[in-house]
């Protein structure tokens, strides 16, 4: 609505060389005088919706680590002498196996948090 007076004063300013503008800030006066604001969510509302984007969080996270993530290094075949080939092309990493673990854990206690806070009864004050 603020662009609608900005642009209104301006038109009307040059429309009448610099008199009428005064007309639409009046309006806009008149407007936020009898403005009255929306009613914000209630707290419970607001809960609902945070537990909503934990859970949500938690499974993205624990489907990373779980599925995506990739532990293993790629290396060069290395023959060794009298024993073969020692490494391929990948191994895995145990500081990479680490990182995926703590992941997991993050992102399920992630998404406890968020179904805890879905499903424990809150009491309502805003009612």
């Amino acid at each position: 609505m603020a662009f609608v007076f900005f642009v209104g004063s301006g038109v009307l300013w040059f429309i009448s060389f610099g008199t009428l503008g005064w007309i639409i800030h009046l309006w806009a006066c008149v407007d936020a005088a009898v403005w009255e604001p929306t009613p914000s969510p209630s707290f419970l509302t607001r809960i609902r919706s945070l537990a909503s984007f934990l859970i949500f969080i938690g499974i993205v996270v624990t489907i990373y680590f779980v599925a995506i993530y990739d532990t293993t290094v790629q290396t060069e075949r290395r023959d060794a002498p009298g024993v073969g080939v020692i490494a391929e092309k990948s191994i895995v990493n145990l500081g990479k196996q680490q990182n995926r673990l703590i992941g997991v854990i993050i992102g399920t206690a992630i998404g406890i948090s968020g179904l805890v806070l879905k499903f424990i009864p809150i009491r309502n004050d805003d009612a």
